[in-house]
């Protein structure tokens, strides 16, 4: 993950990652995009995925 970011910001390319834990995603990603029932309920920055609320709402669970 670590190659993959400093190729993306040393070549100014854009990297799409599928990628199932969202811990590691939210400190590699510049973005995210979270899905839920095989639709896309968020699309944001790791910070505001990251929140409880999103968070609960991804995992139905507080």
């Amino acid at each position: 993950m670590k190659v993959l970011r400093s190729v993306a910001d040393e070549m100014y390319k854009s990297v799409i990652l599928v990628i199932h834990d969202i811990n590691i995603a939210a400190c590699y990603s510049d973005e995210i995009i979270a899905m839920k029932d095989g639709m896309v309920a968020h699309q944001d920055t790791p910070e505001v995925i990251m929140s409880s609320g999103v968070l609960s709402e991804l995992y139905d669970m507080p």
